[in-house]
């Protein structure tokens, strides 16, 4: 009793998330936003030229994009928008009608190509720059290698790809995410199709055994207040998104390991919109972010994307940061070498 609920103190469109944007595509099952220049700029600011091709940042599906958009200080979005990138990022949303509770990898991944299309018509531009965190980062990775052609270059954000690589595999990331798991059909009808905020919340606290002990002994034993800050109250507040996608993820893609291994029933490459999908087939510059400390993308998971894509070792960069699954990303420091990396593919400056 007397506890405080951690990060009661921010809120969304106050002092989180508040980089001016605007919404160019939107569906049941997500929107597309276009970072626009801060409030503050000046007239010459407004001026400068951006980079030629536009920055997509797709997201994964589980939390809400503003991670990287946390707080003016701390905007990995807004420091591109700055560094004169034209950035757009993707904003998944709970879907309510009998469609898009059964929306299947599929239509999300049909939505990651209107996304990009509408982008492109945004722009004016049909090159693009395009990026993935997480779960975004095997959906980026997939539609560059449906489309080779039409992207300049890409980043993963501790993303996985072959998620048994390395002698322990997902390590206890895979324990829980079994698809075999009994119930999970009824559990996910129990909650209106979605799979809800609170378990997701706790399932990721399982994965990591001893920081959930340790902050339950510091809060109910030992009396200490949780921390009250932005990654808090992002933390608790998930996109929840529709359960056969999520389900056909974790079978196909975690599971049964499809991208790295191929189908189980032996044909040489998935086929995801009806299309083949061979990795072998990114060659763009791609540059790979692991966190050291990642529980639920492992280092060595991150790290073998690497093999995996048809990119040359002179065109890849990969940066290990001394940081977990979301503090290695949410990391000021960081940010400037992404920046670096996708200005040097996005173009002249004269846009």
């Amino acid at each position: 009793l007397g506890l405080r609920e951690p990060g009661l103190s921010w809120r969304l469109g106050e002092n989180i998330a508040v980089s001016p944007k605007e919404t160019i595509y939107s569906s049941e099952l997500w929107r597309v936003y276009h970072f626009l220049p801060p409030a503050s700029a000046s007239e010459a600011e407004l001026r400068d030229s951006r980079h030629r091709r536009p920055f997509l940042m797709f997201y994964s599906w589980i939390n809400a994009y503003w991670i990287l958009d946390l707080t003016p200080q701390m905007s990995m979005l807004g420091a591109l928008r700055d560094a004169g990138l034209d950035v757009y990022v993707t904003d998944w949303q709970r879907p309510e009608t009998e469609a898009g509770l059964a929306a299947d990898l599929d239509s999300y991944l049909g939505e990651c190509i209107a996304a990009a299309e509408a982008v492109r018509r945004h722009s004016g531009q049909d090159e693009l720059v395009m990026g993935g965190y997480c779960i975004g980062g095997v959906l980026a990775d997939i539609l560059v290698a449906l489309d080779p052609d039409r992207i300049a270059a890409l980043v993963n954000l501790t993303t996985g790809i072959d998620t048994y690589a390395g002698e322990d595999g997902a390590g206890p990331f895979g324990a829980f995410t079994s698809y075999e798991i009994a119930g999970l059909d009824e559990f996910a009808a129990r909650h209106g199709g979605l799979l809800p905020q609170k378990e997701f919340g706790e399932f990721f606290d399982h994965v990591k055994p001893e920081k959930a002990v340790a902050e339950f002994m510091e809060r109910y034993v030992q009396g200490v207040e949780a921390p009250d800050d932005p990654i808090s109250y992002w933390n608790r507040r998930s996109a929840r998104p529709a359960y056969p996608v999520h389900l056909e993820f974790l079978r196909r893609i975690y599971n049964d390991n499809e991208l790295a291994d191929g189908p189980p029933d032996g044909s040489p490459h998935p086929r995801y919109t009806g299309r083949p999908v061979d990795l072998k087939r990114i060659k763009v510059p791609l540059q790979v972010i692991c966190g050291r400390f990642d529980h639920i993308v492992p280092l060595p998971v991150a790290l073998r994307t690497c093999h995996l894509v048809g990119t040359p070792p002179e065109d890849q960069e990969v940066l290990v940061v001394n940081g977990g699954h979301v503090r290695a990303i949410v990391n000021k420091d960081l940010y400037p070498k992404i920046a670096a990396f996708v200005t040097s593919h996005a173009g002249p400056r004269d846009r």
